[in-house]
C-alpha cells in the first residue's frame, strides 16, 4: 500500500511535465453537458462507496465508521483527481474505451510499472484477523445506518448545488466590450468617412417580448445615421392621359403618336358639365345625333341643337420639349425624357439621407463596411476589427454554456438529494 501510494504521489508531482497542452483544446468539445452526463455515470465509483460497502462486515462500530468512511472518501476522491493529471497525458481516443485512466496516464508517464502501480484494481482491502462483526445486529439499526448515510449524501449534494447556484448568482454577464472601435458615438455626434460626413440622428431601445404572453424579455437596440446628399436627384413624372395641375390651371396630358416623341403637350380640362350647369338656356347633358355631339339651347321657348365644338370654348393648350426648362411646384426642372408612358422632368437639389442601423449588423458608409454594436443605451460603436468582435462573442456563448451546465449541476444535485432522502424513508414491512 505504501508503495503504490508513493507512486501516486510522484505522479501527481511529476505527472504534469508530460502533459501535452493541445489536447485541452477544445476543453469541451461536445459541451457541457456531455460532462454533467459523465459525472452522473461514475460518480459512484469515483467516490469509493463501492470499495466502503464490500468491507463493512469487517470493522468495527459499522454504525458510526461506515458512514464517516463514505464522506471522507468524497473528500479525499476530490482531492485526488484534482491533483491527479490524465487527460493531458492520454490522448482522448484511448480514455474514451479505457476502463482504468489513471493507468493508462501514468503509462504515458512513467511505463508499465507505474501503469500497474497506479491501477487502482491493484489495491485490496485487509481482512482483519478475528472475529467477524456483525454489520446490522437488529433491523432498527440497519435502517437507522440507512438514514444516516443518506442524510449525509444528501447534504454533500445540497452544499454542490448550493455551490453551483453561488457561481450563477454571483457571475457577471460579459458583453461586447471592443477596446479599439473606429468609432465611438453618442446621439447628435458627428464623424467622417471619405468625404463624407455623418450624424447620429437617434439611438433606440426596445424591450421586445416577456409580458402578459409569456416568454423571456429581450431588448433590442438600433440606430439611425443621416448624411446630406448636395446634388440629389428628383423626378416627377407627367403620366400619358392624366390630369395634373400645372400653374394653377388644370390640363390633360397628351403625348403625340409618334416615332421620335421628344414633345408632351399639355391640353386645359374644360370642366363641361360645370359649364352646362351655369348656363340657364342649355340642358345639363349633351346629346349625339348621327355621331356628332351637341348641346340643347332653349330660348323664347324654343330649342335649338348647336354643336359642341361651338358651344365650348377652345382648351388652351401648352407644349414643352425635351431639355426645356419648366418650373413646377416652385422647382426649376428640366424636361428629360419622353416616352409612350408620359413625360419625365429631373432636378438636383440637396436631400437628407437616412439609413437604420442594426445591433451587430454592418453598415456600409463612404464604401467601407462596419460592424455597428450598441453597448448601452445611448452609445453607437462601429469598428471594423472582426476577429475582436468574433472573440468577444465567443467568450459570451462560453459564458452561456458554462451557465447552462451550472444549473445542470444545480438541478440535478437538488434531485439527487431528494431522491436519497426519499428513498431512506421509504416505508418497509421489515
Amino acid at each position: 500500500m505504501a508503495v503504490v501510494l508513493a507512486v501516486l504521489v510522484g505522479f501527481v508531482v511529476d505527472g504534469p511535465t508530460f502533459v501535452d497542452s493541445a489536447r485541452y483544446d477544445p476543453f469541451v468539445p461536445h459541451g457541457s453537458g456531455s460532462v454533467l452526463a459523465a459525472a452522473g455515470f461514475v460518480f459512484v465509483s469515483y467516490a469509493g462507496v463501492a470499495r466502503v460497502a464490500s468491507v463493512a462486515e469487517e470493522v468495527e462500530t459499522p454504525g458510526r465508521t461506515i458512514p464517516t468512511a463514505m464522506l471522507l472518501s468524497i473528500g479525499v476522491m476530490m482531492l485526488v483527481y484534482a491533483f491527479v493529471v490524465v487527460v493531458g497525458l492520454t490522448p482522448a481516443e484511448t480514455l474514451e474505451t479505457s476502463l482504468t485512466p489513471m493507468a493508462e496516464g501514468a503509462t504515458g508517464a512513467g511505463g508499465e510499472f507505474a501503469s500497474r502501480m497506479a491501477d487502482p484494481s491493484t489495491v485490496r482491502p485487509r481482512s482483519r484477523r478475528g472475529k467477524r462483526t456483525t454489520v446490522i445486529p437488529r433491523l432498527s439499526h440497519r435502517r437507522n445506518m440507512q438514514r444516516r448515510a443518506a442524510a449525509i449524501y444528501a447534504a454533500f449534494f445540497i452544499l454542490v448545488a448550493v455551490a453551483s447556484y453561488g457561481m450563477i448568482a454571483t457571475a457577471q454577464t460579459p458583453h461586447v466590450d471592443l477596446q479599439n472601435p473606429a468609432f465611438e458615438l453618442g446621439q447628435g455626434d458627428e464623424f467622417t468617412v471619405g468625404d463624407r460626413t455623418y450624424a447620429v440622428s437617434a439611438i433606440d431601445a426596445e424591450v421586445q417580448g416577456g409580458g402578459s404572453h409569456g416568454g423571456a424579455a429581450t431588448l433590442s437596440r438600433s440606430g439611425e445615421l443621416q448624411w446630406t446628399n448636395e446634388s440629389a436627384r428628383y423626378t416627377v413624372t407627367w403620366e400619358n392621359g392624366s390630369t395634373i395641375t400645372f400653374e394653377g390651371t388644370d390640363y390633360d396630358v397628351v403625348v403625340p403618336n409618334a416615332s421620335d416623341r421628344t414633345d408632351v403637350r399639355l391640353v386645359e380640362a374644360i370642366d363641361r358639365a360645370a359649364i352646362l350647369r351655369n348656363d340657364t338656356a342649355a340642358d345639363n347633358e349633351t346629346i349625339t345625333r348621327d355621331g356628332q355631339e351637341f348641346v340643347v339651347v332653349t330660348e323664347d321657348g324654343s330649342s335649338r341643337l348647336v354643336p359642341a365644338d361651338d358651344y365650348f370654348p377652345e382648351p388652351a393648350t401648352r407644349t414643352f420639349s425635351e431639355g426645356e426648362s419648366v418650373t413646377i411646384d416652385g422647382n426649376e426642372t428640366t424636361l428629360a425624357s419622353v416616352t409612350a408612358d408620359g413625360a419625365t422632368f429631373e432636378w438636383f437639389a440637396p436631400q437628407t439621407v437616412t439609413e437604420g442601423v442594426a445591433d451587430e449588423s454592418n453598415v456600409t458608409l463612404s464604401g467601407e463596411t462596419y460592424l455597428a454594436t450598441f453597448p448601452d443605451n445611448s452609445t453607437m460603436v462601429l469598428t471594423q476589427d472582426y476577429e475582436e468582435f468574433n472573440g468577444e462573442k465567443a467568450e459570451i456563448a462560453a459564458f452561456e454554456r458554462h451557465k447552462t451546465g451550472f444549473w445542470g449541476v444545480t438541478a440535478v444535485s437538488l434531485a439527487t438529494a431528494i431522491l436519497l432522502v426519499g428513498l431512506a424513508y421509504l416505508p418497509s414491512r421489515y
